[in-house]
């Protein structure tokens, strides 16, 4: 087939919108206003961000992580958050501005060594500090922004307070982004999945209405 095209310049304020368009338009938005205004739960404090740092929103969400999948260890990554959320009420809309993101809570089996490896990976800062639960994680600061520095920067790692075993298995709660190896964590791909579950978001709403109140802290993790 021949086809041809032409680039028609168009400038919003001068274009009338269409009468039926905008009243379905109008409709949608009014049901949607109505779902993403009820409120959740409440926060006692801001809940926090930073990408580099532990932060009491990062902990939030991987003890919800950790709740739902029975795991022994939970990992989100800091890019997941894409908002702030002030302390007061908690709102569906404040949700699903925070975690944007369609993500599953997945169970996945992780050898101790490469558990290891991949929080030697986070130290380095490159990507942000993965957020943990069931877990607690220390680093050198300065080795980790060391050029070209290839032996380990972690200077200690525990799960449940014990020292991690390299030689055995963890049940791993993380996000279906991580476990499929992206964000700069390739080692997870490969890893045995155990169980899928819903979706992040919705979890973590389920969670707060249940809870209604929250007041998560930095812990040192």
């Amino acid at each position: 087939f021949d086809f041809c095209a032409e680039v028609v310049p168009v400038v919003v304020n001068q274009v009338e919108p269409d009468g039926d368009c905008a009243r379905i338009i109008a409709d949608y938005l009014r049901k949607l206003d109505a779902i993403m205004n009820q409120v959740i739960g409440e926060a006692e404090v801001d809940l926090k961000r930073p990408f580099n740092e532990e932060t009491n929103f990062g902990n939030l969400i991987a003890d919800y992580m950790l709740r739902a999948a029975s795991a022994e260890v939970a990992l989100q990554n800091a890019g997941s958050f894409r908002a702030d959320i002030d302390a007061g009420d908690v709102t569906v809309g404040d949700f699903y501005n925070a975690l944007p993101f369609d993500n599953d809570i997945v169970l996945i089996e992780v050898p101790g060594h490469v558990l290891y490896d991949v929080i030697d990976t986070t130290c380095r800062r490159e990507r942000g500090l993965l957020q943990i639960a069931g877990g607690a994680y220390s680093y050198d600061p300065n080795l980790a922004q060391t050029p070209g520095k290839t032996s380990s920067v972690i200077t200690g790692f525990t799960i449940a307070s014990r020292e991690i075993e390299l030689n055995r298995n963890y049940r791993v709660a993380t996000n279906s982004f991580l476990s499929s190896g992206q964000g700069g964590y390739p080692q997870l791909k490969n890893c045995k999945i155990i169980e899928c579950f819903d979706n992040l978001r919705e979890t973590s709403m389920r969670f707060i209405r249940e809870d209604k109140i929250l007041k998560p802290r930095i812990e040192g993790r």
